[in-house]
């Protein structure tokens, strides 16, 4: 047996039927071949995938984490051999990482909401979006710069000119969302009369 990698790579589409997520154990000392891979289906069932009689299941080598992050709407990153397996043995797969993005998206909008640094910039980027990330997180509380940084988080603000929820009349709407899961919404409603 050789050494190793595993990789969850996310694929994001604007038709979310096209989205996908597979997970690779990828052997380095052959060329990048996979020896295992996951399917994760939209109802998060898995499905795990071995090839009976072949050594590998890929046909050609499994791009790098770098090469897959280069792609627009595709999203990489290595995971432990010990998550690989708890994936693969499983029968259903919730995405931790999107849970986190969930459990702090309300958080980063009404923080950023109240900051007067982040109104000044949402207010000022003419409705082009604003990135938040860990290099991009002054003027926030500590818990929240310690979540995006440790968990390599990003979001992005930006001004729109309706949503489903409902604001004062004159409010300028603030829209958040995670880079990595576009369905991963937050609103603000902001007086355009205070930054």
């Amino acid at each position: 047996m050789g050494k190793f990698e595993y990789i969850k790579w996310r694929g994001i589409h604007k038709d979310k039927d096209d989205d996908f997520i597979l997970f690779y154990e990828v052997d380095l000392d052959n060329d990048r071949y996979a020896t295992r891979m996951i399917e994760i289906h939209k109802d998060g069932s898995v499905n795990p995938i071995e090839e009976e009689g072949f050594e590998f299941i890929t046909e050609v080598p499994v791009p790098t984490i770098e090469e897959i992050n280069a792609e627009p709407g595709w999203y990489a990153e290595q995971i432990s051999e010990v998550e690989f397996e708890e994936i693969y043995v499983s029968s259903h797969y919730t995405d931790k990482r999107k849970k986190l993005y969930k459990k702090i998206i309300e958080d980063v909008a009404l923080e950023i909401s109240i900051s007067s640094f982040w109104r000044k910039q949402i207010f000022e980027s003419d409705k082009k979006p604003i990135r938040i990330s860990s290099s991009d997180v002054q003027f926030l509380p500590e818990y929240i710069k310690e979540v995006i940084t440790k968990n390599e988080l990003s979001f992005v603000a930006k001004v729109v000119d309706e949503c489903d929820e409902r604001f004062d009349d004159g409010m300028i709407i603030f829209m958040f969302y995670s880079e990595e899961y576009p369905d991963v919404i937050a609103y603000s409603g902001n007086n355009p009369d205070v930054i």
